[in-house]
């Protein structure tokens, strides 16, 4: 796809599911994953919830889901070490959640779950979002974010650097375009998280920002007439990713 480089957040989706079959992968994971963010951008955490942990959503596409639920106690730690294991399987077609409930057992009707409580959605989504972004980069062989592809240009970079949780940093960073409770999402610790991601974030936000504008200018520029799901991109996202 010769994506525009100047297209963002939920825009860079909408041109993928614009410019793809409705019997495309890419676009029923496009559309999936606009309706995904705009339920979370809403506050309808239930819906976002709902579409992550429902097995028909990736059997569409060929993909399967496994998920291993966990009850905690209220007040009991360790709910947010338990949401980190989630991860997409490339070769096995697989992505795997960790589902946090908090009651008192599995049968408490007042059992809390990321998509009723607004404390673990803003908490635990995100991250179930990120494996199925991973899901997305791997079929279109490429990232979201034009920051992403600047960053690998750029001297920041290193060999080894995974650029596709560089490219979820510099996504989350641009949805906070469509909504700012993103904000609360990209934190210091989220950008941390891994080296690389902190190097980005050094780099995006060098002179406010003006740095990764300039890199993204210039890298465009010069490969203007280049995909983004091409030989450049293809390949790039490992066989398991978190």
């Amino acid at each position: 796809d010769n994506i525009p480089s100047s297209l963002r957040d939920l825009h860079v989706l909408h041109y993928y599911r614009e410019h793809h079959d409705t019997k495309d992968p890419i676009h029923i994971i496009a559309v999936g994953l606009i309706s995904i963010i705009n339920d979370f951008n809403t506050g309808n955490y239930m819906a976002a919830y709902d579409m992550m942990i429902n097995d028909a959503f990736l059997d569409s596409v060929g993909y399967h889901l496994k998920i291993n639920y966990k009850l905690f106690g209220v007040g009991e730690r360790g709910v947010e070490y338990f949401t980190k294991k989630a991860k997409f399987f490339a070769e096995d077609k697989r992505i795997e959640l960790k589902v946090p409930l908090i009651g008192t057992s599995s049968i408490d009707p007042n059992i809390r779950h990321p998509g009723n409580d607004p404390m673990l959605a803003m908490a635990i989504l995100p991250i179930f979002l990120e494996e199925y972004i991973h899901l997305f980069q791997h079929l279109i062989g490429g990232y979201l974010s034009p920051d992403t592809r600047a960053f690998r240009k750029s001297c920041k970079s290193k060999k080894g650097d995974n650029f596709n949780e560089v490219d979820i940093c510099a996504f989350y960073r641009d949805l906070k375009r469509t909504d700012m409770k993103w904000d609360a999402v990209v934190t210091k610790e989220f950008c941390e998280r891994y080296t690389y991601r902190k190097r980005f974030w050094k780099f995006v936000e060098g002179n406010n920002g003006c740095g990764c504008v300039s890199a993204v200018t210039k890298l465009f520029k010069r490969e203007s007439q280049k995909s983004v799901g091409g030989g450049n991109g293809a390949g790039l996202v490992p066989a398991v990713t978190d």
